[in-house]
């Protein structure tokens, strides 16, 4: 079902690519409750990718799994962090292309960047269709 567009706002952002298994659909039995205006100034959670050897190492968390929890160790979160974190040259790669839209990243966290701005901007920056919904139930 796609989600209607007649009060809210729809763009595809100019080459972006779609990425896989992060279409969202309307929750069954919702209705459009409310329009979006573009004054809206809204929050948007980006989320990066870790720095180039940051990835999850699969068979150290298999072997992880695998032991009892009382027998584990844990990295410390500040190791963690360091090992897996945004490479700070996506982040600033971020913060200019947001800038072109008018965008502002107001906090970054590990691999989240927190951009704000009109809702209408995020739309045309990153490409979404939005509107408020309210469950079946009201």
């Amino acid at each position: 079902m796609e989600p209607p567009t007649s009060t809210g706002f729809s763009s595809s952002a100019a080459g972006s690519v779609p990425v896989p298994l992060t279409e969202r659909v309307v929750w069954p039995d919702s209705r459009e409750a409310a329009p979006v205006t573009s004054s809206t100034d809204v929050l948007l959670t980006a989320w990066l990718r870790p720095r180039t050897g940051g990835e999850l190492d699969a068979d150290n968390a298999r072997k992880l799994a695998a032991t009892p929890p009382l027998l584990r160790t844990y990295l410390d979160r500040t190791t963690l962090e360091r090992q897996t974190d945004a490479d700070p040259e996506d982040v600033e790669l971020l913060r200019r292309y947001c800038e072109r839209f008018g965008l502002s990243i107001v906090d970054t966290r590990w691999r989240s960047v927190v951009v704000r701005g009109p809702i209408e901007r995020l739309v045309s920056a990153f490409g979404a269709t939005v509107a408020v919904f309210e469950d079946g139930g009201g």
